[in-house]
């Protein structure tokens, strides 16, 4: 009997010995970790997004901006824990009509909230709010959305955001429902853009309610930039392109100053609003709205490319002001016969007279005599060939080399790629901005500034980050002389020659249209189809005796530079001068 009891008392011994280890175990060994995830039950941490910082013109309209939107999400550990999280799923489905199955289902996994409903109404907002005790775990989440409140109007200067790659989190530390800028000023300045996120560390009850805060850091709401953009030119110049019937082009407005951007636009354009929503029908636009025709896309230079050669020719005394050569209706090189655009002699011409006439055979001529590569040396000083320092991405475009063509097409440069070169066609390519830049150029007697969108930084509440000051990027040494000659000869296209439909009697325009085509070896004429006809381009200055504005136009097969593009230069300017938004620009 007392051996009995000796085996129960060792029984009972060992019974709480083995109960003491695992108390042992379980509060000293693993008591921080079981505090912690106690504490997960009781605790939730919700992320802070700062509104994005705005985007401003330089008349301090706000291009670009944040409002804030509530959505609903589910914490990921109700998902793991609820065992009638069907039953909440259908509640929440009978409540708003909307069925978040598939949603959990998908993220079932994911260690952080996981968004089931986005921009919630007011109604659904106070719906929620008052019936959030039925939904533990489900709680409401103020994110930021961007908006652009006017629309297409700027799509091709600011861009758009979206939400960010794996790339984005780790390189920027933001949230997974943080905006990203994904094209144009939105990527190009979002770290300053971006702000900072903060946080809320709550005590929840048992249903998911909030009792207290634990721990707080407020969000830093994104810096602001400041475009040079002027609104009231960027508005004349998106009316006037939509105005004039044209399906396809771009214009830029310079400060010949300071290379300010005054406006850009490009055409086709894009809501931003709704860019993904509209998505596949931007994609699958055969006329390519994503595509800034402003900066990226890259042409046949056409008669425009002849004024640096014009700048060259004098320069190396090719020719003088007064010398004359003949404006024929062809010439012949080789076997091969090129022609003027106008097939008949039009007898002995002076340099600004060849400006005025855009006369082709008397460019040959300056062509053959400079060479390939002075040709080559003098647009590459303008800026020709090379992507600009500018804020938004822009092509390099294209000149050749005779060691290109080698590699290329496995032939030498013959004289004839000369002579196609001369007047800006053959291999030639360039962008508007490339072609804006140069006459930027011509206006200021060698001078180019760096053409810039930005004006500057500031935080949200005011102070300057960053402010922009002009920059001189390229100066083409030529004697004064020679560039009044060509800047006589291009006043001499708006009042006498080639680009007339830029005459106007309110400000004085110099420029030179372009026509570039777009096919070889077939017939192209007025009743060919649109795809055929020849790209138009007229890219000028004003006023002409004081060069304050520099304004570029390309229109798609507009079929000649006098006809389609020179118009809405004329218009454009004269619409600055009529508002009198000339007196606010220096």
């Amino acid at each position: 009997m007392k051996k009995n009891y000796i085996v129960f008392a060792l029984l009972i011994l060992l019974a709480y010995i083995a109960i003491g280890a695992r108390l042992f175990y379980l509060q000293v060994i693993k008591g921080d970790k079981y505090y912690e995830e106690s504490k997960q039950n009781y605790t939730r941490l919700q992320i802070l997004y700062p509104p994005r910082g705005a985007i401003e013109s330089s008349d301090g309209k706000k291009l670009a901006y944040d409002v804030p939107t509530y959505d609903l999400y589910i914490d990921p550990q109700e998902i793991s824990e609820n065992k009638d999280l069907s039953k909440e799923i259908e509640k929440f489905k009978n409540m708003f009509g909307i069925d978040i199955t598939n949603i959990i289902k998908v993220n079932k996994n994911s260690i952080t909230p996981i968004k089931i409903m986005d921009n919630l109404s007011t109604q659904q907002l106070e719906t929620f709010y008052a019936n959030s005790y039925k939904f533990p775990g489900i709680f409401v989440g103020i994110v930021p959305k961007r908006v652009y409140p006017y629309g297409d109007e700027y799509a091709h200067i600011l861009g758009y955001v979206g939400l960010p790659s794996q790339k984005d989190l780790k390189e920027y530390k933001i949230g997974p429902q943080s905006l990203v800028g994904k094209a144009g000023i939105e990527k190009r300045f979002n770290k300053y853009l971006i702000g900072e996120l903060g946080y809320k560390k709550i005590m929840v009850n048992a249903l998911g309610k909030e009792l207290y805060t634990i721990d707080k850091k407020l969000p830093v709401q994104g810096d602001t930039v400041v475009l040079t953009i002027n609104s009231q030119i960027q508005d004349i110049v998106h009316n006037v392109f939509l105005s004039s019937g044209q399906k396809v082009g771009a214009v830029i407005v310079m400060n010949a100053h300071n290379g300010e951007i005054l406006a850009l636009d490009s055409f086709p354009e894009y809501n931003p609003n709704d860019v993904y929503k509209d998505w596949d029908k931007i994609i699958n636009n055969p006329l390519r709205p994503f595509l800034n025709r402003a900066t990226e896309a890259i042409y046949p230079p056409g008669s425009v490319f002849k004024i640096p050669i014009a700048i060259a020719a004098l320069k190396y005394g090719v020719i003088t002001p007064s010398s004359t050569l003949d404006c024929s209706g062809y010439i012949k090189v080789g076997n091969h016969i090129f022609y003027n655009w106008i097939r008949y002699d039009t007898g002995y011409q002076t340099i600004d007279q060849a400006i005025q006439n855009s006369c082709d055979t008397f460019f040959y001529q300056l062509g053959m005599k400079l060479g390939q590569r002075k040709i080559y040396e003098i647009e590459k000083d303008f800026g020709y060939g090379s992507s600009i320092p500018f804020e938004l991405y822009n092509s390099p475009g294209f000149l050749p080399t005779k060691s290109w063509k080698l590699r290329k097409f496995h032939q030498p440069w013959y004289e004839g790629d000369t002579v196609n070169m001369s007047i800006g066609q053959g291999y030639v390519l360039v962008t508007l901005l490339q072609q804006v830049t140069m006459m930027e150029g011509i206006a200021n007697n060698g001078v180019i500034y760096q053409p810039t969108l930005l004006k500057e930084i500031k935080t949200a509440d005011g102070k300057i980050v960053f402010e922009n000051h002009r920059k001189v990027y390229k100066y083409v040494r030529a004697p004064l002389e020679d560039y009044s000659i060509v800047k006589k000869g291009l006043r001499e296209v708006v009042l006498k020659g080639t680009g007339t439909n830029a005459f106007s009697t309110i400000v004085d325009i110099a420029g030179k249209t372009g026509t570039a085509q777009v096919v070889f070896g077939k017939h192209v004429g007025p009743n060919s189809p649109w795809k055929y006809q020849p790209d138009a381009w007229f890219v000028g200055f004003a006023p002409y005796r004081d060069p304050k504005y520099v304004v570029g136009v390309i229109v798609e097969h507009g079929i000649e530079g006098n006809l389609t593009a020179a118009p809405i230069v004329k218009r454009i300017l004269e619409q600055i001068y009529i508002k009198g938004i000339n007196r606010e620009i220096n």
